[in-house]
């Protein structure tokens, strides 16, 4: 199994780049609590790459005859989307926000960085049409909401990937829980 740190190394100047275009968008809108390098690393890049400790997730990275678009609802400072467009060139990644300002912070990146697999959209995720092949969603929303979302946004054969906090003591959906990260304070769900 290959471990968020083996993709980070794999990509590093990409992700150093990203590191840095991420704090100069920080400065300016405030995308995020902390602007450290260690912690944009950490909790932001590392955290967004657990997704690859999925057997799904990794075998993208060996897979380039697949042609699949993901959707990131409520993407924000740009994570997980724009981490996972790194390592994924060949998957299409559409990055969804309803704040404008994100959304453009995200597009900046995105350019700096030459990611052609990244679209942004400045919408609400209750108010598209579009069908994916993958939804995935990190912090976003109570956990009914999100699923409703993500449910309307996915294909009939699709998957959904839901980032959250081990906080919210959701039981009922304990059986969907495939990963946990460090001290179960993240986990990753699969539906």
């Amino acid at each position: 199994m290959i471990t968020p740190q083996q993709i980070y190394e794999t990509n590093k100047t990409k992700y150093d780049a990203l590191i840095k275009y991420f704090q100069q968008e920080n400065e300016k809108i405030n995308l995020s609590s902390f602007n450290d390098t260690e912690n944009i690393l950490n909790k932001h890049i590392l955290d967004s790459l657990e997704i690859f400790s999925f057997e799904y997730w990794e075998s993208l990275l060996n897979d380039n005859s697949q042609e699949l678009t993901v959707a990131d609802i409520g993407s924000g400072s740009g994570f997980p989307g724009l981490a996972l467009a790194i390592a994924l060139p060949n998957v299409n990644f559409i990055l969804i926000d309803s704040i404008g300002k994100k959304c453009r912070a995200i597009q900046t990146m995105s350019a700096k960085l030459a990611l052609k697999n990244v679209k942004v959209i400045n919408d609400r995720a209750e108010n598209l049409k579009e069908k994916y092949d993958i939804v995935i969603s990190r912090g976003v929303a109570a956990f009914p909401i999100i699923i409703d979302w993500s449910r309307k946004l996915v294909q009939d054969e699709g998957k959904i990937f839901l980032y959250k906090s081990n906080k919210e003591k959701i039981t009922e959906y304990d059986d969907k829980i495939k990963y946990r990260v460090g001290d179960d304070t993240r986990v990753i769900y699969e539906f």
